[in-house]
């Protein structure tokens, strides 16, 4: 991961991929390139004296990156750094399971969220213990997308307590794209004929979809289903939802039918009640 090379009067030189820095350092002490892992990054810092300037960095280099090796010029203070210094503390926003590295947009989702704990004074003390388990985005219809957060299950009371706000400020980071949260939730499968283990109601293939089906109209609250069989033998679910949240989720219905058959596969239609005047 190669960074702009820059030099100032702070005295930063620049950052490097691991490769580079061997030779940048060869004038004062020999490197083994292999002793640096290539996902690393190298921040070299030079000390500058109190009346330098700018103009007064050497501009020679021996590593073809602008950055100033010659013998006269004391050894530079190196960092190294895993992975990019920028999502290096945003990760912190995600978990994922052993052994799985989050992709790049979950990566994205991370860092919208830590720029947001650190930004946002009026949801910064909420998101301080928060973090997401996965991040996806999907096509709901046409042209239109959304962004689904899966959030762990023991922290869903406490994302649900800031719901509202969060999902507004997420979509104003992302421009055009609805945001869903979601709690992660496992099904287990029945046990075996004969098995002394139950598994709990929780757990089943029903519960966990219906679960799921809350999470997504959240905050507005389910009132009533209905399931509606075609002549060709398929179905349909209906689920009406409480009019109070009409102003806030009425132009979200296609993105939450979209978001629950993606997941779950299963056609779903959401409505609201008419109510008699």
């Amino acid at each position: 991961m190669v960074g702009e090379v820059v030099v100032d009067g702070s005295g930063f030189i620049g950052s490097l991929h691991c490769s580079e820095f061997p030779q940048l350092i060869s004038n004062w002490i020999p490197l083994n390139p292999t002793l640096f892992p290539s996902s690393a990054i190298v921040l070299a810092l030079r000390p500058l004296s109190d009346g330098e300037q700018r103009a007064n960095v050497p501009k020679e280099s021996s590593s073809g990156n602008g950055v100033a090796c010659s013998e006269d010029v004391e050894p530079p203070i190196i960092c190294i750094l895993p992975r990019s210094f920028k999502m290096f503390t945003a990760l912190q926003k995600i978990h994922k399971d052993k052994d799985t590295e989050p992709t790049e947009f979950e990566e994205t989702v991370a860092q919208a969220l830590f720029d947001l704990e650190n930004t946002n004074q009026e949801i910064k003390s909420d998101l301080k213990d928060l973090y997401i388990n996965a991040a996806m985005q999907i096509d709901v219809s046409g042209n239109k997308k959304a962004v689904v957060i899966h959030v762990p299950y023991r922290l869903r009371k406490a994302f649900r307590k800031i719901h509202s706000r969060l999902v507004r400020e997420l979509e104003k980071k992302f421009s055009g794209k609805e945001v869903v949260l979601i709690a992660t939730r496992r099904i287990v499968r029945p046990p075996k004929k004969g098995s002394a283990v139950q598994r709990p109601r929780t757990r089943t293939l029903t519960a966990v979809h219906e679960a799921m089906l809350e999470d997504i109209v959240h905050p507005a609250e389910i009132v009533g289903k209905r399931i509606r069989y075609r002549l060709d033998g398929s179905k349909i679910m209906k689920v009406f939802l409480d009019p109070k949240a009409k102003n806030d989720t009425e132009n979200k219905l296609e993105t939450f039918a979209g978001v629950y058959r993606k997941l779950s596969g299963k056609d779903v239609v959401f409505e609201f009640p008419i109510t008699e005047a």
